[in-house]
C-alpha cells in the first residue's frame, strides 16, 4: 500500500512542482510500517524522476509512517506546512529545506479558494478599468465591497497611525533585533536583526522575507495594523 501512496505522492508533485528556487538533487523518502518502503525523487531543473529504493547519496533523507504519510496526501488541500506541528511526526536529515519546498508540491488549492479564483475570472470580463481609483482612509465596508466586486483600488493613509516613519534599518534594528521571527530554513533567520544582516547582504535574489511572524506587542504599538483590518475581517489577520 505505501508503494502506491508513494507513487500517488510522486504524480501529486510532478504535477505541482515549478521549481521557482531552480533546486536540484535527490530526496529519499522512507516510510515505516510492517514493511519499509523507500523511494526518492530526483530534481534536475523542471524535470522529476521517481525511484523505488535507496539513493546513495541523497541531498536529504526524509522518514515518518505509512499512515501519517497517508493522511499528508489525503489533507493536501488543508495541510500547513507552516506550523511547527507538522513536523512532529517526521524525522529529516540533510537538507531540510529542499524537502520542504519538494513536498509543498503536494498541495491542492481548497475548493472555497477555487470558488473565489473562478468568481475573479468572471468578474474580469465585466468592465475594461482605464484608471485604477485611489482612496483615501476608505472604510472596512467599502474595501469588502470593492472586493466582493472584484475592483481594484489603491487604499492611502491607511498608515497614519504609524509612531514612526523611519526607513533606517539601524534605528528599527536597536528597537527591535531581538525579536524573534520564523523564516525559510535556507535563510536561517532568528531575530529581525538577522532578517536585516540578510537584507543588508548583496546580491538576494531570493528576497529576505519571514514568514507570517506575528508582530510582538512592542511592534504593534509602533507598528498598529491599519483599521481597515481591525474594524472588518476582509482579508483574515493582518
Amino acid at each position: 500500500m505505501a508503494s502506491n501512496l508513494s507513487e500517488t505522492f510522486f504524480n501529486l508533485i510532478e504535477t505541482g512542482f515549478e521549481n521557482y528556487y531552480n533546486l536540484s538533487g535527490t530526496c529519499q523518502f522512507l516510510i515505516t510500517a510492517e514493511q519499509l518502503t523507500a523511494f526518492f525523487i530526483t530534481i534536475d531543473g523542471k524535470e522529476s524522476t521517481y525511484s523505488l529504493g535507496l539513493h546513495q547519496a541523497p541531498a536529504v533523507t526524509v522518514e515518518m509512517s505509512a499512515s501519517y504519510f497517508e493522511s499528508m496526501i489525503i489533507n493536501n488541500r488543508t495541510i500547513d506546512f507552516d506550523i511547527p506541528e507538522f513536523f512532529a511526526p517526521i524525522t529529516c536529515s540533510g537538507d531540510k529545506y529542499f524537502a520542504l519546498e519538494l513536498t509543498r508540491a503536494i498541495m491542492r488549492p481548497h475548493p472555497m479558494v477555487e470558488a473565489k479564483f473562478k468568481k475573479a475570472e468572471q468578474l474580469s470580463g465585466l468592465s475594461e478599468l482605464t484608471d485604477i481609483e485611489r482612496i483615501k482612509r476608505p472604510s472596512a465596508a467599502l474595501v469588502a465591497e470593492k472586493i466582493s466586486q472584484g475592483i481594484p483600488f489603491v487604499a492611502t493613509h491607511c498608515l497614519s497611525e504609524w509612531k514612526t516613519s523611519s526607513t533606517n534599518l539601524d534605528d528599527l534594528e536597536s528597537l527591535f533585533g531581538n525579536i524573534a521571527v520564523k523564516s525559510k530554513p535556507s535563510q536561517k533567520i532568528n531575530t529581525i536583526a538577522d532578517l536585516f544582516a540578510l537584507m543588508r547582504t548583496p546580491p538576494n535574489p531570493a528576497g529576505a522575507f519571514t514568514k507570517m511572524t506575528i508582530l510582538s506587542e512592542a511592534e504593534e504599538s509602533i507598528f498598529p495594523a491599519p483599521a481597515i483590518l481591525n474594524d472588518f475581517n476582509v482579508a483574515g489577520a493582518p
